[in-house]
C-alpha cells in the first residue's frame, strides 16, 4: 500500500476488529438528496464536480467486499441512505431495502461484521426543505426512520451508529456555511448540535426497544486542539472551548443526562436530557488530525484553524499527528469513560502518491493499542477510511483516501497507486 518500511505485523489483542468504512453518498452513486441539490450550486464543490456515479459501489459492492476479504478484514462500517429508503415522507422504498439487505448478506457471507450508520451527512430533499434538524417534524421523522431501519435490517445487524460526526455536520453547514444548508450563524449551529444530541438519545432508545441486544453509539469526530499563540489568553480559551464543545460535551451528556454547552456571548445550553443518559454502548470516534486555534472576536467566524509549521501533511493539508491518539485516550480515561470499549470508526489520509499510507496506519494503530494497554482501556477495533476512493464532499474527487484506487473513467479498482 505504501513504500515506507514498517514492521510486518502489529499484534492485535483477542477479539480486536480490523476493517474499513464507507458512506453511502460518497460511494454509491446516483443519489438524490440534500447534497446532490447543493452540488448543483455553482462554486460549492471544487472544480464544479458532482457526485454522480461516485464509486458506483451500489452496483459493485460484491467485488468491493471481495477486496475486504483480501485485506483480512472482519468488520465493515457503512451508512444507509435515508433518501433511497424514504424518497418521499412516509413512502418506504422496498427495492432499496432489499438491495441493502443484499449488501449486508454479502458481508456476512464473507464473515465480515456489518456496522450500520443511520445518518452520514445527507438528508432526503423533503426533510431538508422542512428545515432539517432544526425542525421538530424532521427530528421525529428521523426517529421513525431508525425504527423502520431496525425492522428492515435488525435481523442481520447488531452494531449501529446513529449519527456520523454530528458536531462537524452542524459546524460545516450552519457555522462555516461550506456544506448544506450553507448557513453562517453560530447560535443556530449550536441549536442544531443540541437537537442532534437529543435525537441521538431518542434513536438509541427506539432501536433498543425493538432489539435490547443491539449495540449502539454515535461516531464522534475527535480532534486535538491547541492554541496558536502560547501567551495569548483568547487562543488558550478558544482551544479549551473547541475541545469541550466539539470533542467532549456529548460524552459528558451521556454520563450525566444533562446538556451543558457554553460559548460565552454566543450560545449557552444547560438542560436535562433524560433520553441521553446512558445512551451509548461503546465509544466510536473518527480521528484525523490536530488543529491550532486562534481567536479573533471581531471576525464573523471567531475561531480560526491552522496547521503546525514544517509538519508532515496529507494531500488535503492536514497534519499527520498520530500522537493525538495518545491525548484522546488519556482524555477518555480522565472523563470516566474507561468502561466503554473503544472503536476507531474512521482514520485515514488523502495520499495520491501512496507514499505515507502504510506508515500512517501503522503509527496510529500502534499508539492506539499501546496506549490503551498502558491506560487499562478496552480497544474494540480500528476501521480505516476508506476501503475505496470516493467523492470527498466539497473537495470532489481529488482526495484519494482509498486502500484501493479508482480510475473514475471506467470504475476500475487498483490496490497500488499509479501516478
Amino acid at each position: 500500500m505504501g513504500h515506507r518500511k514498517v514492521p510486518a505485523k502489529i499484534p492485535f489483542p483477542p477479539n480486536f476488529w480490523w476493517g474499513t468504512s464507507l458512506a453511502a453518498h460518497q460511494s454509491e452513486g446516483n443519489n438524490h438528496n440534500s447534497w446532490t441539490v447543493f452540488e448543483n450550486i455553482p462554486g460549492r464543490i471544487k472544480n464544479g464536480e458532482k457526485s454522480g456515479l461516485a464509486a458506483d459501489h451500489w452496483n459493485l459492492f460484491e467485488e468491493d467486499f471481495d477486496r475486504l476479504v483480501w485485506l483480512n478484514a472482519d468488520t465493515h462500517r457503512f451508512s444507509i441512505e435515508w433518501s433511497r429508503l424514504e424518497p418521499q415522507k412516509g413512502a418506504w422504498n422496498e427495492e432499496a431495502v432489499l438491495h441493502y439487505r443484499q449488501m449486508i448478506l454479502a458481508l456476512k457471507k464473507r464473515n465480515i461484521r456489518p456496522i450500520l450508520c443511520l445518518f452520514h451527512f445527507t438528508l432526503p430533499v423533503w426533510a431538508a426543505e422542512k428545515g432539517g434538524f432544526e425542525s421538530a417534524e424532521v427530528l421525529e421523522a428521523f426517529v421513525e426512520f431508525s425504527r423502520k431501519s431496525q425492522r428492515a435490517f435488525g435481523d442481520l445487524v447488531v452494531h449501529w451508529l446513529t449519527l456520523n460526526e454530528p458536531v462537524v455536520y452542524a459546524l460545516g453547514g450552519y457555522a462555516a456555511g461550506l456544506t448544506p444548508p450553507g448557513i453562517q450563524d453560530l447560535p443556530r449551529t449550536m441549536g442544531v448540535v443540541v437537537n442532534l444530541l437529543k435525537v441521538h438519545g431518542r434513536v438509541y432508545h427506539a432501536v433498543k426497544a425493538l432489539d435490547p441486544k443491539a449495540q449502539i453509539s454515535f461516531a464522534q469526530h475527535l480532534r486535538v486542539f491547541t492554541f496558536k499563540k502560547k501567551f495569548w489568553f483568547l487562543d488558550q480559551w478558544g482551544a479549551r472551548v473547541a475541545d469541550e464543545v466539539m470533542n467532549w460535551s456529548w460524552f459528558k451528556t451521556i454520563l450525566t443526562g444533562r446538556i451543558k454547552i457554553n460559548i460565552p456571548t454566543i450560545f449557552k445550553a444547560d438542560e436535562e436530557c433524560p433520553e441521553c443518559l446512558g445512551a451509548m454502548d461503546f465509544i466510536a470516534f473518527n480521528y484525523y488530525s490536530r488543529d491550532f486555534i486562534s481567536v479573533n472576536p471581531f471576525s464573523r467566524q471567531k475561531f480560526h484553524l491552522s496547521v503546525a509549521e514544517n509538519s508532515s501533511r496529507t494531500d488535503m493539508g492536514w497534519e499527520i499527528h498520530p500522537e493525538g491518539i495518545v491525548k484522546i485516550l488519556k482524555e477518555i480515561k480522565s472523563h470516566g469513560l474507561e468502561k466503554f470499549p473503544i472503536l476507531i470508526t474512521e482514520n485515514g489520509l488523502a495520499d495520491q502518491a501512496d507514499q505515507k499510507r502504510s506508515g500512517f496506519i501503522y503509527d496510529h494503530l500502534r499508539l492506539f493499542l499501546q496506549t490503551a494497554e498502558d491506560l487499562g482501556l478496552i480497544p474494540m477495533g480500528y476501521l480505516y477510511w476508506s476501503l475505496i476512493d470516493n467523492f470527498e464532499w466539497i473537495d470532489g474527487f481529488g482526495p484519494r483516501f482509498g486502500l484501493y484506487e479508482i480510475d473514475y473513467s471506467n470504475q476500475k479498482r487498483f490496490i497500488l497507486k499509479v501516478n
